[in-house]
């Protein structure tokens, strides 16, 4: 008897939490904030976003004579993480075809140029937090697996944290640390499979090693179709 109970408790409290997660579904479906995400979404398949993001992120941590200094986590912004941030996109937003297409056309564009990464991270001292500044205690470097090409970024933007779009889909955003959009020019790495990003200073460093895809169209003719083709980042 106390099984059939049981039983019957679980259940009920599966179809309240599911109604839940309908309603606060059909609420945010005429919203023009970004949807959020429930503890059922997973289960549903509506979190593929998620899914996409963390495979093409790494974590890495610096400590210094055993203490922390800086937890990073660095997401490569290639082609198959553009597909995935544009369905997103079209989908919290309601994008018409239109609408779509014109930022495929911007992230295309900017995916033939450019090899973009997103790093969030998170310092012992907040000060130490300045990947952004000229004269920032921590040089950011792309390189080749051999070492033999080093560039520096053509540009470290710093992402508003208050910019609740970006929190979004930039996942490892959060009021402890900050989030750097950084790209580097695509030609000299053409050629190249693999790239290592270098974060270094006189506190440590970092090396997160990635796949490297050559650039290619976002593949949108069905909308509801999932991205095939997501590369891991190692």
């Amino acid at each position: 008897m106390k099984f059939k109970t049981s039983s019957v408790r679980t259940l009920a409290w599966l179809v309240v939490a599911t109604a839940l997660t309908a309603c606060a579904s059909k609420m945010d479906n005429n919203s023009k904030e970004p949807r959020h995400r429930y503890f059922f979404d997973a289960f549903l398949g509506q979190d593929s976003y998620s899914k996409v993001f963390d495979d093409h992120t790494l974590e890495k941590r610096v400590h210094s004579e055993f203490e922390p200094v800086m937890t990073a986590f660095a997401t490569i912004w290639n082609s198959s993480m553009r597909e995935a941030y544009i369905r997103e996109m079209a989908r919290q937003f309601r994008y018409d075809d239109a609408q779509e297409a014109a930022l495929a056309k911007e992230q295309l564009a900017e995916n033939e140029a450019y090899i973009v990464f997103v790093i969030s991270a998170s310092t012992r001292e907040p000060s130490w937090n300045d990947f952004e500044k000229q004269h920032s205690m921590w040089r950011i470097t792309l390189e080749s697996p051999d070492g033999k090409l080093r560039l520096d970024p053509e540009r470290v933007e710093a992402i508003s944290e208050k910019d609740e779009t970006a929190k979004y889909f930039y996942q490892h955003m959060n009021s402890f640390g900050r989030t750097y959009k950084i790209r580097f020019p695509r030609d000299a790495f053409r050629q190249m499979d693999r790239v290592s990003l270098h974060i270094t200073g006189t506190r440590g460093y970092v090396i997160f090693d990635f796949k490297l895809p050559q650039p290619q169209a976002p593949h949108l003719d069905n909308p509801t179709e999932k991205s095939s083709t997501s590369e891991p980042a190692e």
